[in-house]
């Protein structure tokens, strides 16, 4: 069953990256083993429109992908998983924002799965470790709201759109206040994010960086290789 959910996945970011706006499957009751079943496509969040006429056990579903996405912009939907072998350590970075260098360690090696969905409005991210989880919502419109914070606790955060360098899809940046105040920029202590794609959409690239006291003093690049 994991094959035949990657594979639906997979035709379903095919249908996204090509401006498609909805996808119809088939589910089969009692193959389960060899094609798409009932349970896995409701599973994916595809919905129902009843049995295929003249075809027992067949039914028909479709879900709606990328209406609520605006062109031009990145984008992240699917699931991902870290590829610590190929990504930057965060050791500079951690020891930047103000994490004790003894959990830097466990931190810099976590394992790390991501599941992302995306509208027009925001990035919802479910975040998966050894440790836990928890799911972070970045609204695009600049607003500051509430997230996990990158050395514990929950801080100020806001994300906007950015122009790629070499022009393209356009990327996204988040900016977090570890400590003082996102307002003030000049006396705080920030965690950056930027998010692109590379690879054909294959890999996710999380840019990160940590900003004191409106200075540039670590940077990192995390890989993330994508799963569906």
């Amino acid at each position: 069953e994991i094959l035949l959910e990657a594979l639906v996945q997979d035709a379903q970011h095919f249908a996204q990256e090509r401006g498609m706006q909805r996808v119809v499957a088939l589910g089969y009751d009692g193959t389960e083993g060899c094609q798409p079943s009932p349970r896995l496509l409701e599973n994916l969040g595809y919905v129902s429109q009843g049995g295929l006429p003249g075809c027992p056990g067949v039914f028909q579903y479709n879900r709606k992908i990328s209406a609520d996405v605006e062109p031009g912009r990145s984008l992240f939907m699917g699931r991902w998983r870290m590829d610590l072998s190929s990504s930057d350590s965060l050791w500079s970075v951690l020891r930047a924002l103000g994490i004790n260098f003894l959990v830097i360690p466990l931190v810099d090696r976590l394992s790390v799965q991501q599941i992302i969905s995306q509208t027009k409005d925001a990035l919802t991210i479910e975040v998966s470790t050894p440790l836990g989880s928890d799911t972070i919502e970045l609204p695009f419109d600049g607003s500051m709201t509430l997230v996990p914070g990158a050395t514990g606790g929950r801080n100020m955060q806001t994300t906007s759109w950015i122009p790629a360098p070499l022009g393209g899809k356009l990327w996204l940046k988040t900016v977090q206040a570890v400590e003082g105040a996102l307002e003030l920029p000049q006396s705080a202590i920030l965690f950056e994010t930027v998010r692109s794609l590379g690879d054909r959409d294959a890999t996710l690239f999380e840019d990160v960086a940590a900003i004191v006291d409106g200075q540039r003093v670590a940077s990192a690049r995390r890989i993330l290789r994508r799963l569906a």
